[in-house]
């Protein structure tokens, strides 16, 4: 019969179970290691979920909505009322700005005549109703020209109370009937109509007045 094989001596049990410890205890302290990184990065993804909802979502910004030049409305031209303006009526540059409150630039276009004033400066006349119709195509028709003239006439009154804002005004003119001189209607006066202001003066012109100031006059007995 074969003999039974024999028991491993205690030496060498003793001798193996030290490794056995050693490999054993490397592989718990690695699976200790596995599990303590795993415990952080899931304490790390809950901090951050805490973090997300504690976070408050930013406003979206609104996009500002592209700014449009403003514009006067202008109406259809074929729709405007003819000018009561005669074609020869003339307006001087100065006026044609202050009163139609044109510049320079919208004046250019027209056609003028160079002339001279009773001073000896240069004068430019333009044709009224050439005038009047390059402010209508600016400001929008005769309705638009004329809300033109009220809104500036709003903030003219603030800074000038008491003055007469520049506007047309537009009145009938004839001649002196002693001098010849052309005169507006409003120059006149009830009791010598037709006369300009130099010749409505010297018709009020007193007798005192004549023999304090005219030496001509003086000892003629009058």
């Amino acid at each position: 019969m074969p003999l039974p094989p024999k028991a491993p001596s205690s030496q060498a049990a003793s001798s193996a179970a030290p490794g056995k410890d050693i490999a054993s205890d490397m592989k718990s302290s690695a699976t200790l290691i596995s599990k303590g990184k795993k415990r952080k990065r899931e304490a790390k993804t809950e901090d951050d979920k805490e973090d997300f909802k504690d976070e408050e979502p930013k406003a979206k910004k609104r996009r500002a909505a592209p700014k449009t030049k403003k514009t006067k409305e202008v109406s259809d031209p074929s729709t405007w009322p003819p000018s009561t303006l005669s074609q020869d009526t003339t307006i001087s540059k100065m006026y044609a700005k202050d009163w139609y409150k044109l510049s320079d630039k919208d004046l250019a276009p027209l056609k003028f005549e160079s002339t001279r004033n009773d001073k000896g400066y240069n004068m430019y006349l333009y044709k009224a109703a050439q005038v009047e119709r390059t402010a209508w195509e600016k400001y929008g028709g005769p309705e638009g020209f004329e809300q033109t003239l009220k809104e500036k006439e709003e903030k003219w009154k603030a800074k000038h109370p008491g003055k007469c804002f520049p506007r047309p005004d537009w009145v009938k003119v004839k001649k002196c009937r002693t001098c010849g001189m052309r005169i507006r209607e409003d120059f006149t006066y009830e009791f010598n109509k037709g006369l300009c202001n130099e010749c409505a003066a010297d018709v009020r012109r007193s007798e005192h007045f004549y023999d304090q100031f005219d030496p001509e006059m003086e000892n003629s007995g009058i």
